[in-house]
């Protein structure tokens, strides 16, 4: 087997019993789908695309479905006011949205840098919310 083809294996495959990121991301983003149905900020169905407030690089919040919002490409990133041009709308979109509490408490768990991610209970945590929504209870 090639050297490209077993380094593909190997990053879509369980690291030391862990989930992988991208199976973590691909929940992630079925739960986000399955949660909003349409764009968050202007109700469209078409070219949606899940959107982090708080960037994925950060794995504090990375899969905290506070910080995932399902959103078209235009409110994503295209329009004059999407979140990637202008961020202080974003931020006060989400702060209206959570309630002055839950987006402090997302901020304060973004903060926690450092901190190794334990991702079999962030894959507990998603496969509950994946079910609890499933069942119709927000």
């Amino acid at each position: 087997m090639e050297k490209e083809t077993k380094s593909l294996i190997k990053d879509y495959m369980l690291k030391a019993g862990q989930p992988n990121k991208k199976t973590l991301d691909d929940l992630c983003r079925k739960i986000v789908k399955l949660r909003d149905r349409k764009c968050c900020v202007c109700g469209s169905t078409s070219y949606l695309q899940t959107a982090h407030f708080i960037t994925r690089s950060n794995y504090a919040v990375r899969w905290d479905l506070d910080n995932i919002w399902l959103l078209c490409s235009g409110c994503h990133l295209m329009r004059r006011n999407s979140w990637h041009k202008d961020p202080a709308s974003a931020s006060e979109w989400v702060r209206n949205v959570l309630g002055e509490d839950r987006y402090n408490n997302l901020r304060m768990r973004a903060s926690t840098v450092g901190q190794k991610i334990d991702k079999n209970t962030v894959l507990l945590y998603l496969k509950q919310e994946k079910r609890r929504i499933e069942n119709g209870r927000k």
